[in-house]
This record gives C-alpha cells, structure tokens and sequence, in this order.
C-alpha cells in the first residue's frame, strides 16, 4: 500500500521563490518507506490542492518571485533587502517517480489560489486579487494540460465542492472589484457542465452595511464550519455580524439555503445569539 504526502511547508531556495518538496511512501506490515521524492516551485494553499489519480499526483501552487535590491541607508554603507517581484500559479502534474511530467503555468499573474477542486480529469481552481477567476483546466492528457475557460467574478471562493451533475458550489468572501477589499460573504453556484464555457448560475451575497458594519463567517477561512448535505439540498454557514457604533452589537447566527430552479433560496437561521459590546 503506497501513500502520497505532500510537505505544505515552503521554504526559500537558492532562486528566490518558493518550493515545495512531495514525497510518496510505502505502508507495508507496519514498516513506513520513503519511495520517491520530487520538488515544485511555490507554496501549496491547502490540502484540496493536491490530488492523486490513475497513477500522477496534480498539485497546484502560488509562487512569489523575489528579487534582491539594496537600499542606502548611508553614504557608505547599503543593506540588501529582498523585494518580493511577482506572484504566480502553476499546477505540475508528477508520476509515480515524483517527477514533473506535465504542467500549465502563469495563469493568475499577481494573484494567489485561494481554492482548488479536482474532479476527475478537470481540475477548477480559484485564484483572487481584486477579482476571483475560476480557471478550468483539462487534465485528459496529464503530460500536456490545457486552459479550457477563464470566468471572473467579484470575490473569491475559499472552498469548492461538486453539487450533483455539472455544478460546483463555491463559499468564501465577496470583495469590492476595484480594490478588492473582502466586504462580506459570498456562495455561488457554477455551472461546469461544459468547462469550455463555466458561468455562475447564482450567488448571495451578504455585504457590510454602512461604516461600522462588519459582516464575517468562520467557514471562509475553516470549511469545517460549512454544512453541505447536496442529499438534503441544504447549505448553512455561520454569520458574524459585527456593529462597531457607540450602541454596537454583535449578531451570531446560523443561515440555511437551498438551490432548486438554478437558484438560492433562504431557508432558516438555526440560532441567533445578541451580545452588546462592553
């Protein structure tokens, strides 16, 4: 029995940017081996960027590009700092020998992935600076991946997950498009029955009211927070409504939705819990 790890910790190499090592091992009788390791340039965003299938591991990652500069802070004397270039995606395809094989690059320039779902021969993966860009990629023919769409939309999703036949539900933040300040939350619903051509079907959106209004989940940064059950056609999520005036208060609830009709439709709040601020 044979497991891939992937080490999620970075560290800088000689070419000032980020990498990754990836190490698969045999479990045999009790008795843990290493059998093969490899590297990739850039950082992995989480465990759903990874993935295992018909014998190739595919691994998405945001790479920062780091120059070296020096800055005078005398006359006679400079410190050499190291500025950070560019930032960019990749997803490497590796066999079994944890050697890269296949692999698409630069998509996302100056962005980072914030999530990534691999379905079978397609991966989809979200990367966010001011926009959230849902990217399709054809993983058919693993020595060779292949862009097939590019959808742009206000926000991010931190997390993606299949609903039913040609869907992908995305949870995560809504953000202003121009500068791309997190205003709220956001769930979309995409359509991905021809990743040529993905669009997103519906989304709510629950945006931060005037100055002192803040409105948070826990489920964009911990997907264990969401409740996802496609059986029950139910999706619930906690909300964190913040009020920073002089009479603030801050709500904490629970919301359910539904999708039925190519649509989102509120359900109920499971609780609410009123605390004024000291």
């Amino acid at each position: 029995y044979e497991i891939l790890i992937g080490l999620v910790g970075s560290e800088m190499c000689i070419r000032d940017s980020d990498e990754s090592e990836i190490t698969r091992f045999s479990v045999s009788g009790g008795a843990v081996a290493p059998q093969a390791s490899g590297k990739v340039n850039g950082y992995v965003n989480d465990q759903f960027s990874m993935s295992e299938y018909n014998g190739f591991f595919r691994i998405a990652v945001t790479e920062n590009v780091w120059e070296e500069s020096t800055v005078f802070a005398e006359e006679d004397s400079s410190i050499a700092t190291n500025a950070l270039v560019t930032q960019k995606n990749s997803l490497y395809v590796l066999d079994m020998d944890m050697k890269v094989v296949g692999s698409i690059s630069d998509f996302g320039i100056n962005e980072q992935i914030k999530s990534v779902n691999f379905s079978g021969d397609t991966a989809y993966a979200v990367t966010f600076r001011q926009t959230d860009p849902l990217y399709a990629i054809d993983l058919s023919n693993p020595y060779s991946p292949v862009m097939l769409d590019e959808l742009k939309i206000s926000g991010y999703s931190s997390y993606m997950q299949k609903w039913g036949d040609g869907l992908l539900l995305g949870f995560g933040a809504e953000a202003d498009e121009d500068t791309g300040m997190e205003t709220g939350i956001k769930v979309t619903m995409f359509d991905n029955s021809n990743p040529d051509e993905l669009a997103a079907l519906d989304s709510v959106s629950l945006i931060s009211g005037g100055e002192f209004e803040y409105i948070y989940s826990e489920a964009v940064y911990e997907r264990k927070a969401l409740f996802i059950d496609e059986e029950r056609n139910l999706i619930g999520f906690p909300v964190d409504k913040y009020n920073y005036d002089e009479n603030g208060q801050s709500l904490y609830s629970y919301q359910f939705y539904s999708f039925e009709n190519d649509s989102f439709t509120y359900k109920a709040v499971s609780y609410t819990h009123l605390r004024a601020h000291e």
